[in-house]
Formats: structure tokens, C-alpha cells, sequence
């Protein structure tokens, strides 16, 4: 049964691709949240000459590669033999935790929705931030189709359907997920409530891939997010409808007091 499970997954994964080469705009579109990442995270470094850089959350895929010109930190909440290579250092605890060093640079992807207190982790990064440091994060939205099934389903049943289902994404996928906040407006206010400020928010769409396991599904969340995306529900101070199809959003925060903080949060 499993098998005939995943044997049909990938076919309609097959007919998704197809798509996605007929139709780019459409199913995959112009933004590219890691791309814009990367570009802020690197701008960040040149710009600024940030000597220390703290990932929290990722494990033993990080963002960048060790470099001299930095310290290079990583941190969270479990380890793997892995970790201390491609680290210059690494911390086992959640950010929720008084951080043990002080950065110029903090940097996540996806790791906010699996945090229970996400005001307690950005109060954290704020604490470690060294003056004129900055941040950058992409978190997906807890109004996406697919958080709010996540959150329905339950841990259990999430690991069940992606072994079957997304077998290729088993082995980094899976963790319990929360998205406590993780919309627009609430990471607006907690990042202001921790002493930020400036928060400029740029939405992102195309989180269709969790559906290509289902070909009709995926069209129609594609068709659902461009409705979303033209009608701009997700921009600026606006937050998520329950229905919103937003999977990110970019920010700039300016830390009180203490200089420019960048953030890319979703």
C-alpha cells in the first residue's frame, strides 16, 4: 500500500514539474526568498564587517560556509557530529534561552514555526545582538493552506504522510511545528515589543510544493496563491486572513538605539 502510496505521489510530482516548465510564472514565479536572503545576508556582512554571525536553528545545513573573515556560531536545540565542522563553535539549547555569546549577525530559515515561544526567542536575539547588529530570518506563515493541515494533523500524522508522500524530504522534515506568531502582523509586534523598530514586511508565495504530491491540489493552491498576490491581502500592516496563501514575508527593523537591524521574516 505504501509503495502504490508513493508511486502515485510521484507521478503527480511529475505532472507539477511539467507545469512548472509550461507555466513559471504562474507556479513558481519571480521572487525567491532564499536567493533575497542570501543577498541580505551577504550585504549585511560586507557592509557592516560583522565579525561574528550566529545561525540558530540550523542544525547541520547551514546557510553559509565557515569563512575566515567571521566567526561562524551555530545553535540549536539538537546536535550532530556534523554540526562541529561546518561551525566554528556550536550551542545546544533553544533560543528561547539567554544566548551565551554576543553577534553582529543572527540568521534562521524556517525555524520560527517550530519555536513554542516565539516572543521569548526574538526578546533573546535581541539581547545578543551587539550595537548596530542585525538579523535576518525566513519563517513560513501559520495561515498557509499547508500550516494550517500541519497543525490539524498533528506531529504523528505529519511523519506518517511524508514518509509516504515526500519520502526525498523525510530526513529534514518532520519537526514538531507550533507557528506560535508566525503571521505578519504578530512577528511585527513582537519584534517591536523586544525593542526593534521600521518593520517593512514584503510577502512571498509559491509554497505549492507540499501539494505536487496531488496534481489537482496543487493547481489549485497555485491558482489561490495568485489570487492572494494579486489582490495584495497579505501586503504591508495587513495581517493573514485564515485563508491567506502568503508562505513568507521580508522585514527591515531598525533596533532602538542601537543602529540597523535587517530582517527577513515570514
Amino acid at each position: 500500500m505504501k509503495n502504490a502510496l508513493r508511486t502515485f505521489s510521484q507521478l503527480n510530482r511529475r505532472g507539477c514539474r511539467a507545469f512548472d516548465r509550461i507555466f513559471p510564472k504562474f507556479f513558481v514565479g519571480s521572487k525567491n526568498y532564499s536567493a533575497d536572503l542570501e543577498e541580505i545576508i551577504s550585504h549585511q556582512i560586507s557592509s557592516t564587517n560583522a565579525k561574528t554571525i550566529l545561525e540558530v536553528g540550523g542544525i547541520d545545513r547551514p546557510i553559509l560556509k565557515k569563512n575566515d573573515a567571521f566567526l561562524y556560531i551555530g545553535l540549536d536545540i539538537e546536535e550532530k557530529s556534523s554540526c562541529y565542522q561546518v561551525y566554528d563553535e556550536f550551542f545546544v539549547q533553544s533560543i528561547e534561552n539567554p544566548i551565551p555569546i554576543r553577534a553582529n549577525l543572527v540568521i534562521s530559515t524556517t525555524l520560527f514555526e517550530h519555536v513554542k515561544n516565539n516572543a521569548a526567542g526574538v526578546h533573546q536575539i535581541y539581547q545578543c545582538l551587539e550595537v548596530n547588529g542585525a538579523t535576518a530570518h525566513y519563517i513560513p506563515s501559520k495561515y498557509h493552506p499547508y500550516s494550517i493541515i500541519l497543525r490539524s494533523i498533528g506531529n504523528r500524522m505529519q511523519k506518517l504522510l511524508i514518509d509516504v508522500l515526500r519520502p526525498d524530504a523525510a530526513s529534514v522534515t518532520g519537526y514538531p511545528a507550533f507557528f506560535d506568531h508566525c503571521s505578519p502582523r504578530q512577528m511585527r509586534k513582537i519584534f517591536l515589543d523586544a525593542g526593534f523598530r521600521d518593520v517593512h514586511i514584503v510577502p512571498y508565495y509559491r509554497a505549492t510544493d507540499y501539494f505536487a504530491f496531488l496534481l489537482p491540489a496543487y493547481v489549485l493552491v497555485a491558482a489561490y496563491e495568485n489570487i492572494i498576490e494579486m489582490l495584495g491581502i497579505a501586503e504591508g500592516h495587513l495581517d493573514f486572513s485564515p485563508f491567506s496563501a502568503v508562505q513568507g514575508q521580508y522585514a527591515c527593523l531598525t533596533r532602538a538605539g542601537r543602529g540597523l537591524l535587517r530582517c527577513l521574516a515570514a
